[in-house]
C-alpha cells in the first residue's frame, strides 16, 4: 500500500455515521486478507462499537498497535518526519557547514508498510 493512500489530506471528509464497523472488518478479512485501505481505517474509526480496535501498522523500521481513531494520525507523523528528514538530509552539507548538524549522524525516516487487522481478531470458519 503506497502511503500517499494513506494520508491524502486534500480530499472532502465523508459522513461515515451510517457505516458498521464490524461488516467492514468482516468484508476486509474475507476479501483482503485482513489489510485495510484508508477508507477501511475511516470506517471503523467511525464506529462507535470499533473505533478503538487495534489496528497493527507494519513501517519498515519496525510494527505498532493503535486504535483504529488514532491510526490514520501517527501515519501522518511519520510520513511527515520522514519528509522532513528527507529535507535535512538533502541540506545536509549546508547545515553541517553552519555547524546546525552533523551528516554522518543523520538517518532516513521510517515509511508505512501496510494496516492491517492483527491475527488474533481474525475468526476462522
Amino acid at each position: 500500500m503506497a502511503t500517499s493512500d494513506l494520508t491524502s489530506s486534500n480530499k472532502p471528509t465523508r459522513n461515515l455515521s451510517h457505516v458498521d464497523g464490524y461488516l467492514v472488518m468482516d468484508r476486509c478479512r474475507r476479501e483482503q486478507g485482513g489489510f485495510l485501505q484508508e477508507t477501511d481505517v475511516e470506517a471503523i474509526a467511525a464506529d462507535s462499537r470499533t473505533r478503538l480496535t487495534l489496528l497493527l501498522v507494519r513501517c519498515g523500521g519496525g510494527r505498532f498497535m493503535a486504535p483504529a481513531n488514532q491510526v490514520l494520525r501517527f501515519v501522518r507523523i511519520i510520513e511527515e518526519h520522514d519528509r522532513l528528514t528527507q529535507l535535512v538530509l538533502d541540506n545536509a552539507e549546508t547545515l553541517d557547514n553552519c555547524g546546525i548538524a552533523s551528516p554522518e549522524l543523520l538517518t532516513p525516516g521510517d515509511y508505512v508498510r501496510d494496516i492491517s487487522l492483527p491475527a488474533a481478531g481474525v475468526e476462522l470458519q
